[in-house]
C-alpha cells in the first residue's frame, strides 16, 4: 500500500488526480453558470437585467430557494418546468456536495492514499448538464426561432455539450481527437 507520500511524488499518479480534480471542478463550474443564466435569459432583454425584471427574475426564480442561492433556485425553476426530476434534483444536491468536498479539501483528494474520484458523480453530472441543455434548446430555442421548428430533438446536440467533449478529449490526451480539433480547427481556419 503506497504511502500518501508516495502517491503524492507518483508522477502518473499525481497527474491524475490533479486532472480527475479539475476536470470535475471545472464542468461543475460550467454546468453552474449556464443553469443559473438560462432563466435569466427569460427575464432579460440583451445582456442587462432591467429593474422590474430583475424583481421578476427575483420572484419567479430566486425565492424558490428559501436562502436565495441562484444555482438551487434555478435548479428548482427547472423542476418546477418539469426539465428535471425529484431524482435529477437530488443527484444534483449529492453531486454538489461532492464538489464542495473536492473543492475544500483538495489537497486530501490530492495528496492521500486511497481517494478516487467517484466517476459515477462526473457522469451523473455530464448527464444532469446534458437533460436540462437539451430541455433548454426544445423548449425555448426551437420555440422562438422558426428557422429551427421541425429539428429532431434525438439528435441535438447541445453546444455545451459539444464544448465540453473537446475539453475532455484533449485534457484526457485522446489523442485521436485531441490533435484533430487543433489541426482542422484553428489551423485550417488560419
Amino acid at each position: 500500500m503506497p504511502t500518501s507520500w508516495e502517491r503524492f511524488l507518483h508522477p502518473e499518479t499525481l497527474r491524475g488526480n490533479l486532472i480527475s480534480l479539475s476536470l470535475f471542478i471545472t464542468v461543475f463550474e460550467f454546468f453552474r453558470e449556464r443553469v443559473v443564466e438560462m432563466p435569466k435569459e427569460i427575464f432579460s432583454s440583451g445582456k442587462e437585467l432591467s429593474i422590474s425584471a430583475k424583481e421578476d427574475y427575483k420572484r419567479e426564480v430566486l425565492l424558490l430557494d428559501k436562502e436565495k442561492n441562484a444555482l438551487t433556485a434555478s435548479m428548482l425553476w427547472f423542476k418546477k418546468f418539469e426539465a428535471i426530476d425529484n431524482q435529477d434534483f437530488e443527484d444534483f444536491r449529492c453531486i454538489r456536495k461532492y464538489r464542495n468536498e473536492l473543492v475544500h479539501r483538495a489537497i486530501n483528494y490530492v495528496i492521500h492514499s486511497g481517494n478516487n474520484l467517484d466517476e459515477s458523480k462526473f457522469v451523473k453530472l455530464v448527464c444532469l448538464f446534458s437533460k436540462i441543455e437539451k430541455w433548454w434548446i426544445i423548449n425555448f430555442e426551437i420555440a422562438i426561432d422558426p428557422g429551427l421548428k421541425g429539428s429532431d430533438s434525438e439528435s441535438i446536440i447541445p453546444g455545451s455539450m459539444m464544448a465540453l467533449q473537446v475539453m475532455l478529449d484533449i485534457a484526457l490526451g485522446n489523442e485521436k481527437e485531441e490533435g484533430y480539433y487543433y489541426r482542422e480547427i484553428i489551423l485550417e481556419s488560419k
